[in-house]
C-alpha cells in the first residue's frame, strides 16, 4: 500500500495506473460506438454519452492533486474533484466490513447513527446513501480498487486508525 503521510495523518493517493486504464476504456467504448452508429444509433448516442463523460471526466482524476482518501485524527475524509469532500468523524463510526457486489470488494462504513449522517449531506449523496444503505446495509463504502492500496491493507489500517483514536470500540472484523 502506498501512503504519504501527511501534517496530521496518512493520505492514500488515487492510482494514476486505474484512472489512466478506465480513461483508455472509455475511449475505446466511444470509438466503438462511433462505427456502431449506422447500425444502431440510440444504443451508439447513449453509449457516446455515457462512456464519453469519463473520456471528459477520467483525466480530472489524474492531475487533481488531492483526489485520494484522507485518515487523520479527526476522521476518514474522500478527497474527489467532482464530489464535496466526503468527510466521517470517528466519533461517527463503529466498525468497517468487507461487502461483496458482483465480485467487486468494498469497505462499508458502519455508523452509530447513519439517518444523521445521512441528514447532513447535500440532496444527492443523500439519495446515494440511501440507494448504498438498501444494498449493503450502509449509507457509505469505500472502493480501495480507485487508491493505490489492497482492499485487506486498508481494512487493515482502518481498523487500526479507528482503534487509535477511538478507545474501546470492538475492532471484530466482519466479513459479508
Amino acid at each position: 500500500m502506498q501512503t504519504i503521510d501527511i501534517e496530521g495523518g496518512i493520505k492514500i493517493p488515487v492510482s494514476k495506473g486505474k484512472t489512466f486504464g478506465l480513461w483508455l476504456l472509455c475511449a475505446c467504448f466511444v470509438a466503438i460506438a462511433f462505427f456502431l452508429f449506422q447500425q444502431n444509433p440510440v444504443m451508439a448516442t447513449l453509449t457516446i454519452s455515457f462512456f464519453g463523460l469519463g473520456v471528459l471526466l477520467f483525466p480530472f482524476m489524474l492531475f487533481h492533486r488531492k483526489s485520494g482518501l484522507y485518515i487523520t485524527a479527526q476522521g476518514i475524509n474522500m478527497v474527489t474533484p467532482f464530489v464535496s469532500e466526503s468527510f466521517i468523524a470517528w466519533s461517527d463510526i463503529t466498525g468497517f466490513s468487507i461487502f461483496n457486489v458482483s465480485g467487486t470488494k468494498m469497505i462499508l462504513v458502519h455508523l452509530h447513527n447513519p439517518d444523521l449522517f445521512l441528514q447532513k449531506q447535500s440532496k444527492w449523496k443523500r439519495w446515494l446513501g440511501r440507494a448504498s444503505s438498501s444494498v449493503s446495509g450502509s449509507p457509505y463504502a469505500i472502493s480501495a480498487g480507485n487508491y493505490q492500496t489492497d482492499i485487506n491493507d486498508l481494512f487493515g489500517l482502518l481498523y487500526k486508525e479507528l482503534n487509535k483514536y477511538r478507545k474501546g470500540v470492538s475492532a471484530a472484523a466482519k466479513f459479508t
